[in-house]
């Protein structure tokens, strides 16, 4: 009992902070739902494609974690401790202003040709643009967010996200329809909103380490560069991998589009709401790589092992919970973002799917989080390019292209490919090659 309490200390700022974000996801849906079927396909189409972008940062979230949370399990000293961040900030820079020239340029063109309706790149590729302007923020988000929860110390985690969800929210409302004298901005405005919120999350987190490690902020300001290697090399493989499901989701959801306009809104409000479920998961990952990574730290591997056993369980229970009003009030749910009756018809079963079976799929993200943290990544994303790109995807275009099948049957079986790859690292934990890893 006392790992499991241990668990839920740790999840609990975590779960509270996303839990924000799930119903920061969901009144967003609600304000964009009121600009029609259109505005929620082309956002979810932009956040699709910011996603793909985005992959270049997602590596740095759990090299930086599994640095920090290692080095901590091994004594080291804060300011050792302290060039780890510094070593993500500089790595969120590098990357991320060369990617956001890049892709600001390519945009309209790449655009057009993922989205045929002209009401969706109208209001899809504006906000895209504007979402951009994010990308070093998100970077370096994620170097915070990987040096403080490698820590343990998931409060400044929260508290982060809490105001950027808050002001978010706030921005939304005055931007999307324009009140308070502000010009309604519509979709732009949503993004506009993300992207203040974001910065203005980087300057918090900011402060925030600055006043708890004022002896030795400054100090540790060096760059070594064989941390910057070993922080990109852990991060290769989750840029890998996340890149590839990225360009995978903009594909399924370009798949979603030939069924039909109404078909890729309601994908859009499916799609979110898994993802606001598996956040939890992801959540729980976080959790799952400081435990183990502090456990190998310590030549601790069979303690890794069961934290990875006791958290999945943890897992398992709580987001099937979270689903499960999902089961029995699909429609009510369903009308709160989509104003189309028959699209809402569309996207009943499918939620239904997601309420019986995300809680098992997250346990994809709680382990892959934990594997990539502690080196183990190349093997990860080898497996999930393989199911993904030469599996599912190959199949969900048959199915709708030649079989003419619907948003149903493409669902149902996106759902068994995730199931299929809980399957495989599960198998990857157990064996426990991952044990013998040094960074």
């Amino acid at each position: 009992m006392q790992r499991f309490k241990t668990i839920i200390t740790r999840a609990l700022p975590l779960v509270i902070a996303l839990g924000s974000s799930l119903i920061t996801v969901f009144i967003d849906l609600a304000m964009l739902g009121a600009l029609g079927d259109s505005a929620i396909a082309g956002v979810g189409l932009s956040g699709f494609l910011n996603t793909l972008i985005l992959a270049v940062m997602l590596g740095i979230v759990p090299a930086v974690q599994g640095l920090t949370a290692r080095g901590k399990g091994q004594g080291m000293e804060p300011d050792k401790l302290l060039r780890i961040l510094h070593s993500g900030l500089l790595l969120a820079v590098v990357l991320g202003l060369p990617m956001l020239i890049i892709c600001y340029s390519v945009m309209p063109y790449v655009y057009g040709r993922l989205a045929s309706a002209p009401g969706i790149v109208e209001q899809g590729l504006p906000y895209l643009q504007v979402l951009l302007l994010a990308i070093v923020a998100q970077g370096m988000l994620n170097s915070f967010d990987g040096y403080w929860n490698g820590q343990g110390k998931i409060k400044w985690f929260m508290l982060v996200l809490l105001l950027i969800n808050c002001l978010k929210l706030l921005g939304n409302f005055i931007l999307i329809e324009g009140n308070w004298g502000a010009p309604a901005l519509g979709t732009k405005g949503a993004a506009l909103a993300t992207v203040i919120a974001l910065y203005s999350g980087v300057l918090c987190y900011l402060l925030i380490t600055i006043v708890q490690t004022r002896k030795v902020f400054l100090s540790s300001m060096v760059v070594d560069q064989n941390q910057l290697m070993t922080l990109g090399r852990i991060a290769l493989p989750v840029t890998f991998q996340q890149g590839l499901f990225s360009l995978g989701s903009v594909v399924m959801f370009w798949i979603y589009g030939l069924i039909g306009a109404a078909e890729m809104a309601a994908a859009t409000v499916l799609i979110r709401t898994s993802m606001v479920l598996l956040v939890f998961a992801s959540a729980l990952g976080k959790v799952l790589a400081t435990l183990a990574s502090n456990s190998l730290g310590s030549s601790h591997p069979d303690d890794a092992m069961q934290w990875g056993w006791d958290v999945t369980l943890l897992g398992v229970l709580g987001i099937s919970t979270l689903g499960a009003p999902l089961l029995f009030f699909p429609e009510q749910f369903l009308a709160l973002f989509l104003n189309d009756v028959a699209t809402v018809q569309l996207a009943i079963v499918p939620v239904q799917v997601i309420a019986a079976t995300t809680g098992v799929v997250g346990i994809s993200f709680i382990l892959s989080n934990t594997l990539f943290s502690v080196g183990y990544g190349k093997k990860v994303a080898l497996v999930s390019f393989l199911l993904r790109w030469c599996l599912f995807i190959p199949v969900a275009w048959v199915m709708v292209v030649h079989l003419q099948l619907g948003l149903l049957q493409v669902w149902v079986a996106q759902t068994l490919y995730g199931l299929l790859l809980v399957i495989i690292l599960l198998q990857m934990w157990r064996a426990g090659a991952w044990q013998k890893k040094t960074l």
